[in-house]
């Protein structure tokens, strides 16, 4: 019987070992030795509840964990009394996430714009001596989701904040435009150049005829079908010019 019980001992002892030289057990013992912080992943990075939207008393938090061991989490609140937090606390396998639903029960007035913060600890977990369950044994990272109640009008007040804020983020793109704006004048400039020259064809002489009152050279003449198509192109050209497409 003896040898019986320093048999089994042997055993659990050799499984130990085993499981303390894993890969993932030398991972976290890493992080414990060395007492790293790890960063905590929470989605969304900020709760909106909305007095007159029932929908919206209700909002989902995700926490990852997208390490190689498992964690433990725990939610505190600056408020507790305004919140129900389902399973404000748990277990979270390695490469997975929980889903805590966080219901807003203080739906009062004068609670509006008043912000709360949400708090997620994150833990190392390990098997307890008493019983195979995970035990939370060292703090690994914490993150702040903050809270806010607001009503219609605030809300209406948060999205006209959100729209300014857009219009600012296109300011970059204004030397396109300005780009543009050079483009169209160098464009004008050409099209008066053209219209001048036209209007130096319709005043010159008419081929075969001879005008002592023009005061451009009589060497410069044009026929009058010539002096048709500057007319013709003058219209258009002026068109173009205070029409601008």
């Amino acid at each position: 019987m003896p040898e019986t019980i320093k048999t089994k001992s042997a055993v659990k002892a050799r499984q130990k070992l085993a499981g303390s030289n894993s890969p993932d057990s030398q991972r976290a013992s890493s992080v414990l030795q060395t007492k790293q912080k790890l960063p905590v992943y929470v989605s969304p990075d900020k709760v909106t509840f909305y007095l007159d939207d029932r929908s919206t008393h209700s909002r989902i938090l995700t926490i990852y964990n997208p390490y190689d061991f498992s964690v433990y989490y725990k939610v505190l609140c600056t408020a507790p009394k305004n919140y129900t937090v389902a399973e404000a606390k748990g277990n979270i396998k390695p490469h997975s996430c929980s889903d805590i639903v966080v219901r807003r029960i203080s739906l009062d007035e004068s609670l509006v714009e008043i912000v709360d913060k949400f708090r997620v600890e994150v833990f190392y977990t390990d098997i307890g001596t008493s019983s195979r369950k995970l035990v939370p044994t060292s703090l690994l990272g914490a993150k702040d989701i903050p809270a806010v109640l607001l009503s219609s009008d605030s809300a209406a007040k948060q999205v006209s904040e959100e729209l300014q804020n857009s219009k600012l983020t296109l300011e970059p793109f204004h030397p396109d435009t300005e780009e543009k704006q050079g483009e169209f004048l160098s464009t004008r400039w050409l099209l008066l150049t053209v219209a001048i020259a036209c209007l130096i064809a319709l005043g010159s002489h008419t081929a075969g005829q001879v005008d002592d009152s023009s005061f451009i050279p009589s060497y410069i003449s044009f026929t009058p079908n010539q002096k048709l198509v500057a007319a013709y192109i003058l219209g258009l050209v002026t068109m173009a010019i205070f029409n601008p497409l």
